[in-house]
């Protein structure tokens, strides 16, 4: 299904028939301005705004930051590594530590 997407990508938002949409954060901005318009829900509040797609453009750079470590990990044979992760050196304390050191 990918190749026939727009981007090649999943998922997909259709709204009353039209083209099909395939940005999950366009989809998500799009649903807290109808929450917030219609049902009174602010999730997307015009004066939070940029606070909120802060926070978001940051989950896409850690996303993008860690994404080929997290492959690696999953698969490490794969990318030339030993597959016995008993082997690997844990010396540096693992990188969630070292974010949550840098982020407090």
């Amino acid at each position: 299904m990918k190749p026939t997407t727009p981007y090649g990508k999943l998922p997909l938002l259709s709204i009353d028939g039209a083209q099909p949409v395939a940005q999950s954060e366009a989809m998500l901005k799009y649903a807290g301005r109808l929450a917030t318009k219609h049902k009174g829900v602010p999730l997307y509040p015009e004066g939070d705004a940029l606070a909120i797609d802060e926070a978001l453009g940051l989950v896409e750079d850690i996303t993008t930051e860690w994404r080929t470590s997290v492959y690696i990990a999953m698969t490490p044979a794969a990318f030339g590594h030993s597959a016995d992760k008993s082997t690997y050196d844990h010396s540096a304390g693992s990188g969630t530590e070292s974010l949550f050191q840098h982020l407090a």
